[in-house]
């Protein structure tokens, strides 16, 4: 199994490779999910690649961000910088930038990043048909979901990719609005500001409700080897190399050994750890042991563990194996040819003497030749010519050796580029002027039967799961699929529930997208699709959605700017939903259909609600902008989501959109991001 490092830096860089990584992932300054890194330039990423290539490494550039439609071009010429410098890969996270990829850089393979939340083999099927190699499961998935997901990807040819050792979000990766709209700073731009890290408990007490240990599987790998993983990935682009060099020798001596030793897991948990690691979901473990922070004493611990790790990354790893053919006859300049299988280097020296006592002999030879410490080559085998009465001086067998080892490697670190060939952004003229028209979203059934006659709407999202018998209404119904699709029977009953009654359905995901093509039913595209650019619309369309709802991290401007090829919405009032989670930071381990609230340092109160195995965390305060709609008139429709509210407040609320009642927000409320955007 390829054992897959992060880089964050050229120092890093080194760690990772002399303490044994087959392949490191690694951004430059923008378009990557850890932009605070100190990241690459396209001349150090050149370097970059050459290094590795020169070691038997490869290189993944990670472009695991939304992209803006504004930002597209800029994308593209960084993977383009990145094909020039002869990476192995694209780690991309935008539907419509992995499109543009995939007919840009036909020789180079897209991975699917984590923060696609591909967490059911559903999605598989597609993303084959999107042109992806490799995927990068979500952390929330079980072993024995792990097993038919690996099952279902082996069928389909594509890699699959695990974490293995590192910091674990409480939020599925993908789905976290909660930085974008407490700080601004949006996690899926690559600009986490950690708020989950922040105290948040329940009522008065000062937990850290959202603050999760970090996930090591190191223990595992042998079971991971046996479902048949193709990469273990590593979590620590923002570390320092000390952690880097610790976490792949970790890696690579349990592979070896089959176990750690003591002193290797000191130093692991050591090195960083928020009171210890956890293993995750990979038991289906959703209890408190999930839960933890980091302290003073890790923090010291940490400090103290530094020095202690240099040593395993001072040499080089000698991992590239060669073979040397040595000639020394007489009358003949000695020779030395170094050969990796592909390139081959010669050294040509001195002429040698006529022996005085004793000649020098295979053995004496080769003990001067298999000396190549700080060079990354080993000698396999080694092919000597030598007349019998010669004798060979020692340094120049040296000088041979260092001269042809210094030409193999230049050779090795050769620069190949990628091919790149020219893609079109398409442009489109601005939509048209139109009175969107008002879907109503109710998060349960019986909320939505509570409040009667709804004027002015014209369609209804009600759950998927809950529409098993026939709804008395006038209004055209949606069947809302989950956005946690793990519980198979729950989405097996969506999905007959919407074919038995002719709904078309809102998939949030791409396994569901997946699911409504292979039974021909029609669909909407969520917006946790993260629809944010013109080329993720078209990719939907292509899918063949009727409708699509964007992203809550859209811009308004661009907004105007879409595709007008099929009916487009967005959220302007409700809840946000800022977390999707697998553990209920509530009822951890014994969760529940609930309702509850978690309260932050500032006292304001998020709700917290469970759905099909997992739970929803919302904005303490809804989104407001019905005085605001004329500034929405690109828009086909616009989703009004009922979380909490009253069945007055719903009255109200529609009414307030519809134009019947003034407009006035509430005493606590959210613009959104709409108008300002994120980082």
């Amino acid at each position: 199994m390829e054992i897959l490092a992060p880089v964050g830096n050229t120092q890093s860089l080194t760690a990772a490779l002399r303490s044994g990584a087959d392949a490191v992932y690694l951004g430059l300054s923008d378009f990557n999910a850890r932009r605070n890194a100190n990241n690459f330039d396209d001349g150090s990423l050149k370097k970059a690649v050459a290094y590795c290539h020169a070691r038997n490494v490869k290189v993944y550039l990670t472009l695991n961000t939304l992209v803006y439609t504004c930002e597209l071009q800029s994308a593209l010429n960084t993977a383009e910088s990145g094909a020039k410098a002869g990476i192995d890969g694209i780690i991309c996270a935008d539907l419509g930038l992995s499109q543009l990829l995939k007919n840009m850089l036909p020789e180079t393979p897209l991975h699917a990043s984590t923060q696609m939340t591909v967490h059911t083999p559903d999605a598989l099927p597609l993303l084959k048909e999107l042109g992806f190699k490799r995927v990068v499961p979500s952390r929330e998935m079980s072993k024995a979901e792990l097993k038919k997901f690996i099952e279902k990807a082996k069928e389909l040819s594509i890699e699959t990719e695990v974490f293995v050792h590192g910091a674990l979000c409480m939020c599925m990766s993908g789905q976290c609005l909660m930085s974008a709209h407490l700080g601004g700073r949006s996690g899926n731009r690559g600009l986490c500001a950690g708020t989950c890290r922040l105290p948040f408990g329940l009522q008065n007490e000062n937990e850290y409700a959202l603050s999760l240990k970090d996930l090591s599987l190191i223990d595992r790998i042998g079971e991971l080897k046996a479902l048949g993983v193709d990469s273990l990935k590593i979590e620590g682009r923002m570390k320092p190399p000390e952690y880097v060099a610790t976490a792949v020798s970790s890696v690579r001596e349990m592979l070896k050994e089959g176990s750690l030793s003591n002193e290797k897991r000191a130093l692991l948990e050591g090195i960083f750890s928020r009171n210890g690691f956890t293993d995750g979901y990979f038991e289906g473990n959703i209890s408190r042991e999930l839960y933890g922070k980091r302290t003073d004493e890790n923090v010291n611990l940490s400090i103290d563990s530094k020095n202690k790790t240099h040593e395993l990354y001072r040499n080089e790893m000698q991992n590239v194996g060669i073979t040397a053919r040595f000639r020394a006859k007489s009358g003949e300049n000695i020779s030395l040819i170094l050969s990796d299988g592909k390139n081959s280097a010669k050294a040509v020296g001195n002429s040698p003497e006529k022996a005085i006592n004793i000649p020098a002999s295979r053995e004496y030879i080769l003990s001067r030749l298999d000396k190549f410490g700080g060079t990354p080559f080993k000698l396999n085998s080694a092919e000597i010519e030598i007349d019998e009465d010669l004798s060979v001086r020692s340094g120049d067998i040296n000088a041979l050796r260092h001269q042809a080892a210094e030409e193999l490697l230049s050779l090795r670190s050769k620069i190949i580029p990628k091919t790149v060939t020219p893609v079109i952004i398409e442009k489109y003229p601005k939509r048209s002027h139109r009175s969107p028209k008002l879907i109503a979203q109710f998060r349960t059934l019986s909320l939505f039967k509570k409040c009667g006659k709804l004027e002015g709407i014209s369609a209804l999202i009600l759950p998927a799961e809950e529409l098993s018998e026939p709804i008395s209404t006038d209004i055209p119904i949606i069947a809302d699929i989950p956005a946690g699709m793990s519980r198979k029977e729950v989405i097996e009953k969506c999905f007959t529930n919407a074919e038995k009654f002719g709904y078309t359905l809102l998939c949030r995901n791409l396994a569901g997208v997946e699911l409504a093509k292979e039974k021909r039913l029609p669909f909407i595209a969520g917006s946790e699709i993260n629809i944010i650019n013109s080329e993720s619309l078209k990719a939907v369309c292509d899918m063949g959605a009727v409708g699509a709802v964007l992203s809550f991290e859209s811009r308004l401007g661009e907004i105007r700017n879409m595709p007008d090829k099929i009916p487009l919405g967005l959220y302007v009032y409700g809840r946000t939903r800022l977390m999707l989670t697998r553990s209920c930071p509530i009822n951890r381990g014994n969760c529940k259909e609930c309702r509850h609230k978690i309260t932050d340092r500032k006292r304001e109160e998020f709700p917290v609600f469970c759905r099909a195995g997992y739970s929803e965390i919302f904005n303490s305060r809804p989104l407001y902008l019905a005085d605001r709609m004329k500034e929405f008139s690109s828009l086909d429709f616009a989703v009004l989501s009922f979380c909490d509210e009253s069945e007055w407040e719903v009255s109200r609320i529609i009414a307030e959109y519809s134009g019947i009642l003034p407009a006035v927000p509430p005493e606590k409320y959210t613009r959104g991001l709409y108008e300002k955007g994120v980082l």
